[in-house]
C-alpha cells in the first residue's frame, strides 16, 4: 500500500492529517483501488489512525472523499461511519 498526503485540517487541540491509499492490484483485472487513510495527532503525537481500506478505482473521486471530510474534520473515529452513511459523496 501506498499513501500520499492529500491535505490537513487543523483544530486548536489536534491535527488531522488525510491521505489518499493506492492498493495496487491485478492491474488487468481491477486496476489500482483507492482509498482513504485519517491520522489524528497531538503534537507529534499520533492518537489515532483510520484507514478505509480500497473504496473506488477513480482517484479524482477518492482526492473529492478526503476534501470533503478535511472540510467536515472527521475523524479516524467517525470515518468509517460517516462513509458507511454518506450516500451522495462524490
Amino acid at each position: 500500500m501506498v499513501k500520499q498526503h492529500i491535505t490537513t485540517a487543523k483544530t486548536e487541540d489536534f491535527t488531522l492529517e488525510y491521505y489518499r491509499t493506492n492498493i495496487t492490484a491485478d492491474i488487468e483485472a481491477t486496476g489500482n483501488l483507492y482509498g482513504i487513510l485519517v491520522r489524528k495527532c497531538s503534537g507529534d503525537h499520533e492518537t489515532e489512525q483510520a484507514d478505509s481500506g480500497p473504496i473506488t478505482q477513480d482517484i479524482a473521486k477518492a482526492d473529492a472523499i478526503i476534501m470533503l471530510l478535511a472540510a467536515n474534520t472527521v475523524t479516524p473515529m467517525t470515518l468509517y461511519e460517516v462513509l458507511d452513511e454518506a450516500d451522495d459523496l462524490p
